[in-house]
């Protein structure tokens, strides 16, 4: 999403503040709704995507700034564009970075109810020494490639992640096992049972656990670039499982899912059902595996194979699209499907 205006709310420079990092704990519970966050000894929920959230910012001195920055969307929306480590939202309140405002002292910020403009919104920010705010957090597609940027001061300047996974390479993605309270990780859209994809452009989806760690931990003083994708489920905690939207696909649409195979014989994880007769009925896919290279894509029960590796197979029989894909050699594997009228391999 582009960005028309922004607002920037007198933060407060970060070396004000930034001795007060790691004096925090997090503890991720078996809720399935939220987190829970130790703050100043007082625990307060972090809500987790698609929630609702609210606070109330309370400024302890005439014209102290709220710790955060907004900016209207290219949909009309506002969002929080920056949290500032230390600052009053993030010790007040559970918002953080990619947030959707959509109310402040009571005063509606949506689009549907003709939205507000950023001197509006500014206007509420100064008006009073408290500000509620109402907010839902963002909801991605499965599927979706994150990037975020951390700057470290220093090589020892911890990232704020846990890693969760297993020791066995190129089957069990490496996750974010939690992220701690205004950490750098905080202040990004990395959330908890997240899939690591990249640590500074090296490809971890083949690496263990302890590689990947490693790599992490490794990294240098300066910018960290982490690369992670939205998983279909969030394995590393009961409390984030099942809070990502799947995309709703229209009939008709042809969707291309990509796999990285190794070896040769990395199972992809869908099975296919069709009729024999060539040219009368499509080949379909009947099932994905759980955890699966083809359950990290798109590719869904029902739909209809268009091509393998840019072999078409609308015409071919349901033996010889079989036998095309067992035999897909190793490394890139794409695979073309479309969006029946009718789910038929699965209710």
């Amino acid at each position: 999403m582009k960005r028309r205006s922004s607002l920037r709310d007198m933060e407060v420079p970060d070396t004000k503040v930034k001795n007060r990092r790691g004096s925090r704990t997090t503890t991720l519970t078996s809720s399935s709704t939220s987190s829970t966050t130790k703050m100043n000894n007082k625990a307060v929920t972090v809500a987790l995507p698609g929630s609702i959230v609210e606070g109330t910012i309370t400024r302890t001195s005439k014209g102290q700034a709220l710790g955060l920055s907004m900016a209207k969307m290219a949909d009309g929306n506002i969002m929080i564009t920056k949290t500032l480590s230390g600052g009053l939202a993030v010790q007040q309140t559970p918002l953080r970075y990619g947030d959707v405002i959509l109310s402040m002292n009571g005063q509606d910020c949506t689009v549907a109810s003709g939205g507000k403009t950023m001197e509006e919104v500014a206007a509420m920010l100064t008006a009073s020494d408290k500000v509620e705010i109402r907010a839902q957090k963002p909801i991605l597609e499965v599927g979706t490639v994150i990037t975020a940027l951390l700057v470290k001061e220093t090589t020892k300047t911890p990232l704020g992640i846990t890693l969760t996974g297993s020791t066995k390479v190129a089957t069990d993605p490496v996750m974010i096992g939690s992220v701690a309270h205004d950490s750098l990780a905080y202040h990004t859209k990395l959330d908890p049972g997240m899939h690591i994809v990249t640590i500074n452009d090296q490809d971890c989806r083949l690496k263990s656990l302890r590689e990947v760690q490693r790599l992490l931990s490794n990294a240098p003083a300066g910018t960290v670039t982490i690369q992670v994708r939205v998983p279909n489920t969030l394995k590393a905690s009961d409390s984030v499982q099942n809070c990502y939207q799947k995309p709703i696909l229209a009939v008709g649409t042809v969707i291309t899912a990509v796999m990285e195979k190794y070896p040769a014989k990395t199972p992809l994880g869908i099975t296919l059902t069709g009729s024999t007769r060539v040219a009368d009925d499509p080949v379909v896919i009947a099932s994905v595996t759980h955890d699966s290279l083809a359950y990290h894509t798109k590719l869904v029960p029902g739909m209809h194979i268009v091509a393998i590796n840019n072999q078409d197979c609308r015409l071919k029989s349901l033996s010889e699209v079989q036998q095309l894909l067992a035999q897909t050699p190793a490394g890139t594997v794409t695979i073309q499907a479309r969006v029946p009228n009718t789910l038929k391999a699965a209710a």
